[in-house]
């Protein structure tokens, strides 16, 4: 899965973006970061896939040139726009990147669906000499937001409203079958209902594992558990890394994401019989 998402005008300000671009691949990884230009193959929905990229993203960096009021005013979807409105809408982290002496917009400038990104502190990026340390800097906010995201999901939390998941992942074997399967399980550990509305493995493109048969409840009373399994066959070629405690996700409704701890009740890889997988203590 991108864990962030590079928002930007294709001719605002593209060599820069193309150098940021490779900066963060090479710091986080292939497929770290989605961009629309080689993210979304041939062929496919691009609306569905961007809504699906924002969806399970962690933050958002918006690339601020010259031209970025450019759009604003003509006539039909401004992509940009409806990008950093979805993520404002989820309360994401965004980073607005100026680069090429560009200042951040006043916020009567800016579409109305968009205007608290004023208020959002912004970073600058320059162009040569001062490029590599303006983003040494932007990578180092983004590498402390992914370890804080990581330390907050660790034991289930959500700081901002208090409810409390635990989401766990492993991989066993179907007894029957012989069948690989990696087994997602959400328990509700709050005091409260808690809504559920997606969950999701980290790959790439994100997997969406609810089903017609293990559709996602509305709400988790207080103990429960939602269950399932997807065969390991149709996630190893998608899966960028083996570190498959980490690739359960869930997002509640107030769009806090939580991430998946490790289950030691089972063994990485063992056996389990078949069925449900047993709730968590």
């Amino acid at each position: 899965m991108a864990g962030f998402f590079l928002s930007y005008r294709r001719l605002d300000a593209p060599d820069i973006v193309g150098r940021l671009h490779d900066r963060v691949v090479f710091r986080f990884g292939a497929g770290s970061v989605f961009r629309d230009i080689d993210s979304i193959a041939v062929g496919a929905d691009f609306r569905s896939h961007l809504q699906r990229a924002l969806e399970s993203c962690r933050a958002l960096i918006a690339v601020i040139g010259r031209g970025f009021l450019d759009r604003a005013g003509v006539g039909g979807p401004d992509y940009m726009v409806e990008e950093i409105g979805a993520a404002l809408e989820r309360s994401l982290m965004i980073i607005p990147v100026l680069v090429h002496g560009s200042e951040m917009p006043e916020p009567a400038r800016l579409p109305a669906r968009i205007r608290d990104l004023a208020f959002r502190q912004a970073m600058r990026v320059r162009s040569d000499p001062d490029f590599t340390g303006d983003v040494e800097k932007l990578l180092r906010v983004l590498a402390n937001h992914l370890d804080e995201a990581r330390t907050g999901a660790a034991d289930g939390v959500d700081t901002r409203t208090g409810e409390r998941l635990r989401v766990t992942v492993h991989v066993g074997t179907f007894v029957k079958t012989n069948t690989v399967c990696c087994f997602i399980n959400v328990t509700n550990l709050a005091s409260s209902d808690v809504e559920v509305t997606h969950v999701w493995m980290e790959s790439s493109p994100p997997t969406f594992p609810a089903t017609d048969e293990r559709p996602l409840p509305r709400r988790l009373k207080p103990q429960e558990s939602w269950e399932t399994w997807i065969p390991l066959g149709e996630l190893v070629a998608r899966i960028e890394s083996e570190e498959l405690y980490r690739l359960g996700r869930v997002r509640l409704s107030t769009g806090t994401v939580v991430s998946s701890v490790r289950n030691d009740s089972v063994p990485a890889r063992g056996s389990v019989a078949g069925g449900a997988i047993r709730r968590i203590p």
